[in-house]
């Protein structure tokens, strides 16, 4: 019998140029660009958690109106000029 050991890694790991606040939200949520030389937010996407697309925001990206979508947990995935990263959001 023989073992071999193997060492996890991650080949690209980006760092998101944003924040993203309020997470529980209530109604809107802000997308805040941290970098020096402001990154434009050019898309967002909003799935359940089932993987369905529910929304798509490609316009007035900053702030993002969630007042109609049902209590429960989101994915966002924002796309920016040159980056892109998801993140799960609890909608209140």
């Amino acid at each position: 019998m023989s073992v071999k050991s193997t060492t996890l890694r991650v080949e690209n790991l980006e760092i998101s140029n944003f924040i993203l606040y309020p997470n529980p939200v209530k109604n809107f949520i802000q997308l805040t660009s941290v970098t020096e030389k402001i990154e434009k937010v050019e898309k967002v996407e909003i799935y359940n958690l089932l993987g369905m697309l529910i929304k798509t925001i490609t316009e007035n990206t900053n702030k993002i109106n969630l007042s109609n979508l049902s209590k429960g947990n989101y994915l966002l995935k924002v796309f920016g000029e040159k980056s892109s990263f998801n993140k799960i959001i609890i909608k209140e």
